[in-house]
């Protein structure tokens, strides 16, 4: 499952796009505010500070969508970026051509606007997956 974050959702036809030619099927997708108990399980490890910044950055729509194709975890990540920061992806990734390059900080956290969520791992993507049902 991928996560178009709402700073990049005036780019989701040309992020759904980069997923595709990559030889990914979007096989479902739905269009959201992101509820909190979702958020809690996309990110169980996250501070009550950067959890009170990740609330106010998804507080507007957001695209969760399911893929399958050869390799579709590693390649998702690749195609997304492999950090979490922009600035620090790969010039082709989807963090840093529709991510934000600064973080935003709110007291001493910083919280990065990388334009999209993605498993890094099989286990990852299997709870995303479950989670997408649930939506």
């Amino acid at each position: 499952m991928y996560v178009i974050k709402p700073e990049a959702m005036a780019y989701s036809g040309e992020i759904r796009t980069i997923i595709e030619k990559a030889g990914l099927i979007i096989i479902d997708t739905k269009v959201l505010v992101m509820p909190k108990w979702a958020l809690k399980k996309l990110y169980p490890d996250l501070s009550e500070d950067l959890w009170s910044a990740t609330c106010l950055a998804f507080a507007s729509l957001a695209e969760a969508g399911l893929v399958i194709g050869e390799n579709a975890v590693a390649t998702l990540f690749r195609l997304s970026g492999t950090a979490t920061a922009p600035g620090d992806c790969e010039p082709e990734s989807i963090r840093i051509r529709f991510g934000q390059k600064n973080p935003f900080i709110i007291g001493e956290v910083r919280y990065y606007a990388n334009a999209i969520h993605r498993p890094k791992n099989q286990q990852e993507a299997e709870n995303d997956v479950r989670l997408f049902h649930q939506l």
